[in-house]
This record gives C-alpha cells, structure tokens and sequence, in this order.
C-alpha cells in the first residue's frame, strides 16, 4: 500500500475497496455535504489509512470535532 493512498470506503458491486492517492491524484481532495452525512467520518477514515501507511498529519479542527479523536491512536 502507497504512503499517500487514503482509503475512503467500500463501494461498487465487486465490494473492493475505493481508495484516493495524493501522490498522482492531484494537489487537492474535497468531501463535501450537508451536516450530518458522515464528512467527519470519512474525514477521520481516510487520516487513519494514511497514518497506518507512515504518513505524517498535521489535522486543524474546530473544538468540538470528533478528528481531534485522531491523537488516541498514537499515531498523530
């Protein structure tokens, strides 16, 4: 697995796993949508990939978000 490959999910009919790569995808990847339809989650899915892949994050958030859970895995 690529360092900078996030994952995002499970999709499709085949069930394979849907992943995002920073290092050719491009310079900029958005997740947008209204509140409460799973931004954050999939935010804090794709951080916990690319930690578990050596990558390094520096994650700014609000107070109240639930990404500032991210530093209870010893890896942020």
């Amino acid at each position: 697995r690529a360092p900078l490959r996030a994952l995002l999910g499970i999709g499709g009919d085949s069930g394979e796993p849907l992943s995002f790569d920073f290092a050719t995808g491009g310079g900029a990847f958005m997740v947008a949508g209204p509140p409460r339809t799973g931004r954050s989650t999939t935010l804090a899915s794709m951080a916990v990939s690319l930690l578990l892949g050596g990558t390094q994050l520096v994650v700014l958030t609000p107070r109240d978000s639930q990404l500032r859970q991210l530093a209870a895995h010893d890896l942020a």
